[in-house]
């Protein structure tokens, strides 16, 4: 059983201020409501945090209970930020550590190689997608 939450974080006007506040109600949902059940968070946090965490680093130096599973993106290319028109990556998928020996990989997918217009008919942003293993 997995628990998925999905989100979308404050981006413009003050979401620079509240992100940080959202960061921690966050977590203390999670610690309290699933602390020992394996959890994914996934959405746009509106913020790229790869190489800093700025407002996720309770997450980030919480990593005995929480990863990121994208952060090998970040050591590819800034060909597969998940945002490339700013050039950021701003969409993030955070595992707990109930499911951390199970990730495999993850990866942005590439829509716009294949479809015409996806940026402008589909989304401004790629989707990031995380390959988990069923063993336990």
């Amino acid at each position: 059983k997995i628990t998925l939450i999905n989100m979308h974080l404050k981006s413009c006007d003050d979401g620079i201020a509240r992100r940080p506040n959202a960061s921690e109600i966050l977590k203390e949902y999670h610690d309290e409501t699933y602390p020992n059940e394996a959890v994914v968070v996934v959405g746009d946090w509106n913020e790229d945090f790869i190489n800093g965490a700025d407002s996720f680093e309770n997450f980030v130096a919480d990593s005995d209970n929480y990863i990121f599973a994208e952060f090998p993106i970040n050591e590819v290319s800034s060909s597969n930020y998940s945002f490339p028109s700013w050039p950021s990556h701003l969409d993030h998928i955070l595992l707990s550590n109930e499911l951390c020996d199970n990730l495999v990989s993850s990866y942005t997918v590439r829509l716009d190689d294949c479809v015409a217009g996806y940026f402008s008919d589909v989304s401004d942003h790629r989707p990031v997608m995380v390959t988990l293993s069923n063993e336990e």
